[in-house]
C-alpha cells in the first residue's frame, strides 16, 4: 500500500492537474506511478528518481503509459545532463543498442564518458570497451582502472587482460597478413582495394578475439566512409 502522502499527491494531481503542483508533490506523484508527474518534475529540474530518470523508466517499461523507447532515451539524456549517472548509462545503452533511436556509437561513447566523469563504474567500463575496440589502449586502460577503483569488478579483470589482448590482436594481424600475402600475392592498385584487403586482415584478427571472449562487439559502429 502506498504511503498516505503519496496517495494524497496522486489525488491532488487527479483533481488539479500536474501543472499546478509543487516540485515536492510532483516527485511524490511520480513515485506513486504518475508518469505525467515525472515528466513535469523533469521539466522543473529533477534529474534523477522522481523526475527525468523515472520518466525515462516509465516510457521504457510501459509503466502507466504506452511503452515508448524513443521517449525513454530522450528522458535518460535529460537525466544525464542533469547529473544523474544512471541516466547517462541508460541513455548510452539506448544509442549503443538502437533502442528507439538510431545506433550512434559516438553519442553512446560520449554519454558513457559523461557518466564516467560522475563516477559511474558501469559507464567507465562501457566507455573503456569502446576505446579498447578502437585500439586506443592508453585511454581504455585509464577508464578500466577507474571503473575498477569504483568497484566494477569486471573492469578489474578487463584491465588485467588488456596487455594480453593487445599483444594477441597485434600478433594475429601480423600472422593473418603474412598468410594472406603468401597465399594471394596480389598487387594493391588503388585505395579501395587496399581498404578491402585491410578488412580481410582485421576480420581474421576479430575471429581470434571473439574465440577468446574479447569484447570487440561492445556496440561499436564499424562502418566507414567507403566509396
Amino acid at each position: 500500500m502506498f504511503p498516505y502522502k503519496i496517495i494524497v499527491a496522486i489525488l491532488i494531481s487527479a483533481a488539479v492537474g500536474v501543472s499546478c503542483m509543487s516540485v515536492d508533490d510532483l516527485k511524490k506523484a511520480c513515485d506513486g506511478g504518475e508518469a505525467e508527474a515525472c515528466e513535469k518534475a523533469c521539466e522543473k529540474g529533477v534529474a534523477g528518481k522522481g523526475g527525468c530518470l523515472s520518466a525515462g523508466t516509465a516510457h521504457a517499461e510501459g509503466q502507466g503509459i504506452p511503452k515508448n523507447t524513443k521517449r525513454a532515451v530522450h528522458f535518460f539524456v535529460l537525466a544525464c545532463g542533469g547529473g544523474d549517472t544512471d541516466g547517462c548509462f541508460r541513455a548510452g545503452q539506448g544509442y549503443q543498442k538502437g533502442l528507439g533511436v538510431e545506433r550512434d556509437a559516438k553519442r553512446a561513447l560520449a554519454l558513457y564518458e559523461q557518466g564516467c566523469t560522475k563516477d559511474s563504474a558501469a559507464s567507465c567500463d562501457e566507455a573503456a570497451r569502446y576505446h579498447e575496440a578502437d585500439e586506443r589502449w592508453d585511454k581504455a586502460r585509464e577508464l578500466y582502472a577507474k571503473a575498477c577503483t569504483l568497484r566494477g569488478f569486471t573492469a578489474c579483470s578487463n584491465a588485467d587482460k588488456l596487455d594480453e589482448i593487445r599483444a594477441r590482436r597485434e600478433r594475429m594481424k601480423q600472422e593473418t597478413a603474412s598468410e594472406a600475402a603468401g597465399r594471394g600475392r596480389r598487387t594493391l592498385t588503388n585505395d579501395r582495394e587496399r581498404r578491402l584487403y585491410l578488412d580481410e586482415v582485421l576480420a581474421g584478427a576479430a575471429v581470434l578475439d571473439r574465440a577468446f571472449g574479447a569484447p570487440l562487439d561492445a556496440g561499436v559502429d564499424t562502418n566507414d566512409d567507403r566509396e
